[in-house]
């Protein structure tokens, strides 16, 4: 591990949001006790196979905060495992979003396509949540034709769009 790996981003004065607090400078002064105590976030592993249980590279993989809009990220390794490190406490919705050429539809954990619907992961300061993995299903095809209602003619250049439901 590298030296400030897994640390909290955070402002001075130990401020991790949007508001951070300022610091007055003056020129030709040195303004002192700008100081910080960095602290170790919490982090969530685990692996991202296929139905089969080989092993999916290259899955991002995003855990975003359900409370303060803090977000974390990676990408799968060859065997498929991850790990997000330097995470506020608190819940997090756990993604897993394979390249867009993928066989491989989107999903959260705990197998739901609906953010909605996602099981969040409860993460502690300097504590790993391990066994936060996915199996993911291969994309499936919706197929059809569209048509004017009076004449049965087929339409072109109509924009047709799915929203997943569960």
């Amino acid at each position: 591990s590298q030296p400030g790996e897994g640390l909290i981003t955070q402002y001075w004065n130990k401020k991790t949001g949007m508001n951070p607090d300022t610091v007055t400078v003056t020129a030709d002064k040195t303004t002192s006790g700008i100081n910080a105590a960095m602290v170790k976030g919490g982090t969530i592993t685990g692996k991202v196979v296929a139905a089969g249980g080989a092993p999916v590279r290259n899955v991002s993989v995003h855990a975003a905060s359900t409370s303060s809009g803090a977000v974390g990220y990676t990408t799968t390794g060859a065997d498929g495992t991850y790990s997000i490190g330097g995470l506020t406490a608190g819940a997090y919705e756990v993604s897993f979003d394979p390249e867009p050429d993928s066989a491989y539809a989107a999903q959260y954990w705990k197998n739901t396509v609906v953010a909605q619907n996602a099981t969040p992961v409860t993460v502690a300061l300097a504590k790993t949540v391990s066994g936060i993995d996915a199996t993911l299903v291969k994309k499936g095809t919706i197929s059809g034709k569209v048509v004017n209602a009076a004449d049965n003619t087929p339409l072109a250049g109509v924009y047709v769009s799915a929203s997943p439901t569960t």
